[in-house]
């Protein structure tokens, strides 16, 4: 019975990561198809307090930056993140940006795909065990 829940909550966990994992995969080939590429730099951080449950908030940071593409300076709010301490203002970030309109920009940081690779094999092993246990 434990078995068959174990099996359960990694068999979850492991679908949700998967999801996260295709949606990360369609950004990394969507700013794969992008041509540009440059170092765009933090100038600044806004915070944002964002309510976490009852009488609770946790704070999102999402950094300010800037690049230079076509000769245009681009200055854009980066997506939100809830640690400070990757982005400090002056750090470069490396991205890409379309190059018909270079304000369409990702981060070249796949990072986060690659830790969803992790979801897949917390899915294959909770399916896995939950296949086996209702077989056995």
């Amino acid at each position: 019975m434990v078995s068959y829940i174990i099996a359960g909550i990694f068999g979850v966990i492991g679908i949700a990561s998967l999801v996260g994992f295709f949606l990360k995969l369609r950004v990394f080939l969507k700013v794969r198809a992008y041509g540009g590429r440059t170092r765009a730099e933090v100038v600044g951080v806004k915070a944002e307090e964002i309510s976490a449950g009852k009488n609770q908030t946790e704070t999102y940071y999402s950094p300010i930056i800037q690049y230079r593409a076509g000769g245009v300076l681009y200055r854009k709010n980066f997506s939100k993140i809830s640690s400070l301490s990757k982005q400090k203002v002056g750090s470069l970030i490396p991205i890409r940006y379309d190059l018909k309109d270079p304000s369409n920009f990702e981060s070249e940081n796949m990072t986060e795909l690659f830790l969803q690779t992790f979801g897949l094999l917390v899915a294959s092993v909770g399916i896995f065990a939950f296949i086996a246990n209702v077989i056995i």
